[in-house]
């Protein structure tokens, strides 16, 4: 069965501008940042090129709280949405890695994926809302549906759904206030936190270990050395409350003359 998706996509448009709500095509720049953050993540195939939402939109509420939009279509049925056995986003596969096949095929996952590309690469934003739309024909009837989710930091970047909607008129300035209400309400569960703990704790421990092995067996480092280095590195990366900031990744400029280099950096 072939694919509708500009149709789909052609629909949601005609949707926003009804609304009076602005958006911005595939390849039409949002902001900088935003930008900047899609570029620089992997792509949903997991590659080096850029992330293109098929349509990106603002909420925006007069306390000056502006809340990136991130739309995904597809054009076939079953194009929707996969979710893991425990009822959650499947983007990730077993082992923590990005579950790119699901990524690519469907609406909700690339419309989740670009919502973290947006959180984890910005200053600005710590709030996302992702949308699929997925249309297909049936009978000769065409059918779509939707689904929203909520991402924030509060929330540890896990995806919730809003609730339940059959078009885009939620967004529209009329109706957007009582939309913010919904996800203002959108907490996580206690096995939710505790579950994103463990995955947590789980991810650090990896990439302590392959850190490790990088400094042992690539840079010849000793072990002594390399317990002083890492606990450097947390700590300049926490910083000291009331006495030095947390080091950024902008801070580290790679300089290497006695009176300007990266350790002087990290003891202002």
């Amino acid at each position: 069965m072939s694919s509708i998706e500009e149709r789909i996509e052609d629909q949601a448009k005609k949707q926003l501008s009804n609304g009076n709500v602005k958006y911005y095509a595939k390849t039409e720049s949002i902001n900088p940042e935003i930008d900047s953050a899609l570029a620089s993540a992997p792509s949903k195939s997991g590659g080096k090129g850029k992330n293109y939402p098929d349509i990106k939109v603002f909420v925006t509420l007069e306390n000056m709280r502006n809340i990136p939009v991130m739309i995904e279509v597809k054009g076939k049925k079953g194009d929707l949405i996969k979710k893991n056995s425990d009822g959650n986003i499947d983007n990730t596969t077993k082992d923590g890695k990005p579950n790119y096949n699901n990524i690519m095929k469907y609406a909700v996952n690339g419309a989740v994926h670009y919502a973290n590309a947006v959180l984890k690469n910005t200053k600005t934003y710590k709030e996302c809302i992702a949308i699929g739309i997925n249309g297909y024909e049936e009978n000769n009837e065409l059918k779509t549906e939707m689904k929203v989710y909520y991402i924030s930091q509060n929330n540890l970047l896990v995806p919730k759904e809003v609730s339940n909607f059959s078009d885009l008129s939620f967004l529209f300035p009329n109706h957007v206030y009582e939309f913010v209400s919904l996800i203002d309400t959108l907490d996580l569960t206690a096995e939710e936190i505790e579950k994103k703990q463990k995955e947590y704790e789980n991810e650090i421990e990896i990439k302590l270990k392959k850190l490790n092995q990088t400094m042992q067996d690539d840079l010849k480092i000793s072990v002594g050395s390399r317990v002083e280095l890492i606990t450097g590195m947390i700590m300049a990366g926490l910083g000291v409350e009331n006495q030095v900031a947390p080091l950024d990744v902008s801070d580290l400029k790679g300089e290497s003359s006695n009176s300007s280099n990266d350790g002087i950096v990290s003891n202002h």
